[in-house]
C-alpha cells in the first residue's frame, strides 16, 4: 500500500491558507499570487456529487477561508467536532467507506483530525503503553501510525475500481525546542512543510513526480478536464499571511 509514498511539500505552513491555495489552485503569474476556479465549483461543472467531511470543525464555523459561494456547491457536508479527538478520524474513515461503495461519481474532500499538536489527545496512548507526560516525537510516531497508517490501510481495502485516492497533509511539524510546530511566519524551518503524499489507484497508476502547486491540476485531470502538462519544477512554500490586514505579508522559499 506504501510503496509509492513520497516526501513532498505543503503550499502554506498554517492548516487554513494551504487548504484555501490548494482548493483554488494558486499559481504565480507576472510576479503575482492568481486564483483559479475552486474545485467545488469545478466538480459540480463536471456532474459530480460533491462532498466535505470535516474533523476539525463545527457545523457552519469552517476554518479554511471559503467563500459562501464555494460553500453552496457542497451537496453534502457532514461535521464530526462532537466526537472525542481520538474517536474523530474512525468516524469519518467509516462514514467515507459508505459513501465510496455509494456511487462512482462522487468528489469528496475530507478534513481529518490527523496527528495535529497537541498529539496526547489524538489516539489511544495506553494501546502504545504511553501516557501524556511521554516524548513528544514518540507520541506523534504513534499517532501517525494510529491515525494515518492504520486509516489509510483500512480505506485502501474497501475502494472499487472507479476509486482514485489523494493523501497528503496541511503542513508539517517542527520539533525544534521553543518554536512553532507549524506556521511561523518570521523563520520558519522547512520542517513546517515536509509531508507525506500518496497517490492511490487500484489499478495501478501512479503520479512520478510531481510540485506542490501542481496538485490542483492533477485534481483536474482526474476530472477529465484538460489542464497543462505537469512540469514537476521546484515547490513554493509560502508562510506569512495572503490577507494583506496582517502585518505577516505572504513570502516563500523554493526547493527543488
Amino acid at each position: 500500500f506504501f510503496s509509492n509514498i513520497k516526501k513532498f511539500y505543503s503550499i502554506h505552513n498554517c492548516s487554513a491558507q494551504s487548504v484555501f491555495s490548494l482548493m483554488n489552485g494558486i499559481k504565480l503569474g507576472d510576479n503575482k499570487i492568481l486564483i483559479r476556479k475552486n474545485l467545488w465549483v469545478v466538480a459540480k461543472e463536471n456532474g459530480y456529487k460533491t462532498i466535505y467531511l470535516s474533523g476539525q470543525e463545527k457545523e457552519s464555523n469552517y476554518q479554511y477561508l471559503q467563500s459562501p459561494n464555494e460553500i453552496q456547491n457542497i451537496d453534502n457536508k457532514i461535521f464530526f467536532s462532537s466526537f472525542e479527538h481520538k474517536q474523530r478520524d474512525k468516524e469519518i474513515l467509516r462514514s467515507l467507506i459508505q459513501i465510496i461503495r455509494k456511487g462512482k461519481k462522487q468528489f469528496v474532500v475530507v478534513i481529518k483530525n490527523g496527528s495535529h499538536f497537541p498529539y496526547h489527545n489524538k489516539f489511544d496512548l495506553e494501546k502504545y503503553d504511553l501516557n501524556a507526560e511521554s516524548n513528544n516525537k514518540l507520541i506523534y510516531t504513534y499517532s501517525l501510525k494510529e491515525n494515518s497508517v492504520e486509516f489509510l490501510k483500512e480505506l485502501f481495502t474497501n475502494t472499487n475500481d472507479h476509486t482514485k485516492i489523494l493523501y497528503l497533509s496541511d503542513h508539517g511539524q517542527d520539533f525544534q525546542n521553543k518554536s512553532f510546530k507549524h506556521c511561523n511566519s518570521t523563520n520558519p524551518s522547512r520542517n513546517e512543510w515536509e509531508i507525506p503524499f500518496i497517490y492511490y489507484d487500484i489499478q495501478g497508476n501512479d503520479i512520478k513526480k510531481i510540485n506542490n502547486l501542481e496538485v490542483y491540476d492533477l485534481v483536474l485531470s482526474l476530472f477529465g478536464v484538460d489542464r497543462k502538462k505537469l512540469k514537476s519544477t521546484e515547490n513554493y512554500l509560502f508562510y506569512g499571511n495572503f490577507n494583506t490586514r496582517f502585518d505577516t505579508n505572504l513570502q516563500f522559499k523554493k526547493t527543488p
